[in-house]
């Protein structure tokens, strides 16, 4: 596997305040400042910081309940999406643990389609998942 190759160029002076900040340190403090004072807290309003607090300390829920909730991640997955992300495998892709290509997954019938996105969304509404996926 090759090395990425890294681009690299001179960061350009920052004029701010009429104080030029030429060197990476300095342009690096610069911005992290300036994230920092515009993430504060103290930039929220009332109402925007406690809906985020809310948000934030809810945690997310990926089950599909009885009554389904309209979140996207709620919803099976429908044939469609399955079909997409077949098709968007590389063709030089890796075989997974059963040694199944993309290539052998492109050439199934419309039916096999069918059956597997229904067992996709069994796996998922179950919380079934084989030992070897969880194995580093």
């Amino acid at each position: 596997m090759k090395a990425p190759h890294a681009i690299s160029r001179a960061l350009e002076p920052l004029l701010l305040n009429d104080y030029l900040y030429q060197t990476p340190l300095e342009i690096i403090e610069l911005l992290a400042s300036t994230y920092s004072h515009i993430s504060a807290d103290s930039n929220f309003d009332a109402d925007f910081f406690t809906r985020r607090q809310h948000t934030e300390n809810t945690p997310i829920n990926f089950f599909i309940p009885p009554n389904s909730s309209s979140l996207d991640y709620n919803h099976p997955i429908s044939e469609n999406e399955v079909r997409k992300a077949i098709y968007q495998c590389a063709k030089s892709s890796a075989p997974g643990h059963y040694q199944i290509t993309p290539l052998l997954l492109q050439k199934l019938h419309n039916n096999a389609i069918i059956h597997f996105t229904a067992l996709l969304n069994r796996i998922s509404h179950q919380h079934i998942f084989h030992q070897a996926a969880n194995s580093p």
